[in-house]
């Protein structure tokens, strides 16, 4: 648009020129007069033409940059929002983490007095079966101190000892 402009102004000088060496006078003059007016009028079309596109310039530019700070404010958010939520969801891993380490060694806790118990029952089971060994053998050692107890009798004690040791098994000569 502004070239075309600046052509017309160029080619209506050329004319301005050519009649003003020319035989016409007062119509140059004239043409003077309406060129000067062409020329003001272009450049008053071209200051606005300009101050218009300066104008729309500034208010795109306005534009991009206020979509640019709320674009950037969005992600500040964004990531605030993405941080509290790691944050909290941190917090509750931790807290989990602490309430299954609690379960877990409360179990421990338990297994271990249930172990306790299981091994002392069985430490009074064997003790009570020890001191049932100690009286019948020293019983029968007192039968045969006083010859009570024939050889087969005898046996048949041995073999009774030896079921208690070895518990599910039949002493020998009894039977199930």
């Amino acid at each position: 648009g502004q070239q075309a402009l600046l052509a017309n102004d160029a080619a209506a000088l050329q004319q301005v020129r050519a009649l003003l060496l020319g035989e016409h006078p007062k119509h140059t003059a004239q043409l003077a007069e309406e060129l000067r007016q062409d020329l003001a009028a272009t450049r008053r079309e071209v200051r606005s033409e300009l101050n218009a596109l300066s104008e729309d310039l500034r208010l795109q530019v306005q534009t991009f940059t206020e979509e640019l700070r709320q674009e950037a404010q969005s992600r500040r958010a964004a990531e605030e929002n993405t941080s509290v939520t790691l944050q909290n969801t941190i917090e509750l891993l931790s807290k989990s983490l602490g309430e299954v380490e609690g379960r877990v060694g409360t179990r421990i806790d338990t297994l271990e007095q249930r172990s306790v118990k299981a091994v002392r029952n069985l430490d009074s089971e064997l003790h009570g079966r020890i001191q049932a060994l100690e009286t019948a053998m020293t019983e029968a050692l007192e039968d045969l101190r006083a010859n009570k107890v024939d050889t087969q009798a005898l046996s048949g004690l041995f073999g009774a000892i030896q079921g208690q040791l070895q518990p599910g098994q039949d002493a020998p000569g009894q039977q199930s």
